[in-house]
């Protein structure tokens, strides 16, 4: 659907990327404006992985609650199934998410992209 590509065109452009971690968001009101609700749930962790840079990638995505869900991935070498296990979420070592309820975009952002960069910083890529 043109809209939801549309709609990650707006995350993608919002990309940050530090110490090989990059990350982005949206807010209901970016779902909004292209017809969507969060709870469609758009993914862009995997696309943000795409960058040579990027060791671990994060999307955050406000909820209509007022909590943050968060979408993690990461290439071989990193574990950010640890970093989810820490705020209440789970996954597997290269692919894992959570929630933060009550927890606004920017705020969730400020808590958990220093965790990212630490491990980024402690670990090295494996490549094949």
């Amino acid at each position: 659907e043109s809209g939801m590509l549309q709609l990650m065109g707006v995350g993608l452009v919002r990309a940050r990327l530090e110490e090989n971690v990059i990350w982005s968001w949206l807010k209901p009101e970016d779902m909004a404006e292209y017809g969507f609700t969060t709870e469609q749930r758009p993914e862009l962790s995997t696309e943000l992985l795409q960058d040579e840079e990027a060791y671990i990638s994060a999307f955050f995505l406000q909820t209509d609650e007022g909590g943050t869900r968060l979408s993690f991935r990461a290439i071989p070498g990193f574990d950010v199934a640890s970093i989810a296990f820490q705020l209440g979420g789970g996954g597997h070592t290269l692919a894992a998410g959570c929630t933060i309820e009550n927890t606004p975009v920017e705020q969730a952002m400020e808590i958990v992209v220093p965790l990212l960069k630490a491990e980024s910083r402690k670990k090295r890529p494996e490549y094949e």
